[in-house]
């Protein structure tokens, strides 16, 4: 069985490789941002040593991650939440619960770390009614939908 673990350093690179995978399926990639493996490092190294990151290794090769920034409620400074900024498995990995192992981890993690809250996200163009599930099983409400518009500026 695979078992999620935190991630090292010495990780990085795979992970970076494997989220250009997860990037393919975004609808960010359909409109056209480039997948910058330089800047996907830097915040992976930035969110080991601030945030929880989990890697889920089937030998030598990544097939699951999970990159959450923690930080304080907007209401509340004293309440810390986790938020979810990248989480996938592999297709080939997603029937065996490896993504249930991933999310009880991360709340084991985020809990040594005095967080209150967890808040995961789902992207609309990645089979949102999967993970919906999944997450409401576990025991996790919706609380916001987001909503995002390409200004065209950014360049």
């Amino acid at each position: 069985m695979i078992r999620p673990r935190e991630a090292t350093h010495d990780d990085v690179e795979e992970m970076v490789a494997f989220g250009q995978e997860f990037w393919h399926q975004t609808g960010y990639y359909k409109q056209g941002v480039a997948y910058d493996a330089t800047a996907i490092a830097l915040l992976t190294h930035h969110l080991i040593d601030t945030g929880i990151v989990l890697v889920a290794m089937d030998a030598d090769r990544v097939v699951g991650i999970l990159l959450m920034v923690m930080g304080p409620m907007p209401f509340n400074p004293l309440a810390i939440c986790a938020t979810e900024i990248v989480y996938y498995v592999a297709p080939a990995y997603r029937k065996g619960g490896l993504g249930v192992r991933i999310l009880h981890k991360a709340e084991k993690v985020a809990k040594s770390n005095n967080v209150k809250y967890v808040s995961m996200v789902l992207l609309a163009s990645v089979e949102p009614e999967k993970p919906a599930a999944v997450y409401k099983r576990l025991g996790y409400e919706q609380t916001e939908t987001a909503f995002t518009k390409d200004l065209k500026s950014w360049q």
